[in-house]
């Protein structure tokens, strides 16, 4: 179990890294450029997510080899994202079991080091805050969560405001890629153990960037919402129900971010 554990620290520390392209580079005049590295980053993370929680559940000791099935589908993600989007996308990080991953030029080391020297968020805060464009800024709540199968979810709730004022605030769930295909286009329903329903809107009835992605428009009622446990019901393609209790800390946490 000690081994399991210094496998799981290992993992959890390495960063998800784009390393800019020309394109990019002008990411802040670009803001769509830089949403859709946000985006992917954030899947392959969920993905990461998904595959260290198999390891904290397994019931036989790790070995190197287990390591290494579990890190090979985020490395194969990073080499495709690479290759469709002209990124270059690296796992780098300060203490590393694989050479390659060790930072090998400056934009990596300057990447640590910021990354380490950055005291504006806790390397284990739930909320960021970043800059997507001039004026434009991205406020997320972030927590991994399990559904009532036992499964792992990245819960994202943020709020964009733009530079003209006008605010989007959205629920982002995100499963491991398989377990899970969202239904479109169907609304999130929200319950409360005291019987409150609540219908929040799918913002990917028409496309979605994967099956395993939901993201539901929670503006208009996230205030109404009571601090306390909320049941979400997903709205997928199983013919089992799936469901997700969010903590009223959680709740509170939302609430606080608008």
């Amino acid at each position: 179990m000690k081994y399991l554990n210094r496998i799981l620290i290992g993992f959890v520390v390495i960063i998800l890294l784009v390393i800019a392209n020309p394109s990019l580079a002008k990411a802040e005049t670009d803001s769509a450029q830089l949403a859709k590295a946000v985006q992917e980053i954030e899947n392959l993370d969920a993905m990461r997510s998904g595959l260290a929680s198999t390891l904290k559940d397994a019931t036989t000791e790790a070995t190197i080899e287990t390591f290494k099935e579990v890190c090979k589908p985020v490395g194969m993600r990073a080499m495709q994202l690479s290759k469709e989007n002209g990124w270059q996308v690296k796992q780098i990080a300060t203490k590393y079991r694989n050479p390659a991953h060790a930072p090998d030029n400056l934009h990596s080391v300057m990447a640590l080091a910021k990354f380490e020297n950055d005291t504006t968020q806790p390397a284990l805060a739930s909320i960021r805050q970043m800059e997507e464009a001039p004026g434009q800024v991205l406020i997320q709540s972030r927590h991994t969560l399990k559904d009532n199968r036992g499964d792992s979810w990245q819960v994202v709730l943020f709020k964009r405001t733009k530079a003209d004022g006008l605010s989007e605030i959205h629920l982002r769930l995100v499963d491991f890629p398989g377990l899970a295909d969202f239904a479109h286009p169907q609304p999130l329903t929200i319950t409360t153990n005291q019987g409150d329903s609540f219908e929040a809107e799918d913002v990917f009835a028409e496309k979605a960037p994967g099956a395993n992605v939901g993201e539901f428009n929670v503006q208009n009622i996230l205030s109404k919402l009571p601090v306390t446990q909320l049941n979400l019901s997903l709205p997928v393609k199983s013919s089992s129900s799936i469901k997700l209790s969010i903590p009223s800390e959680v709740v509170l946490e939302w609430q606080e971010l608008t």
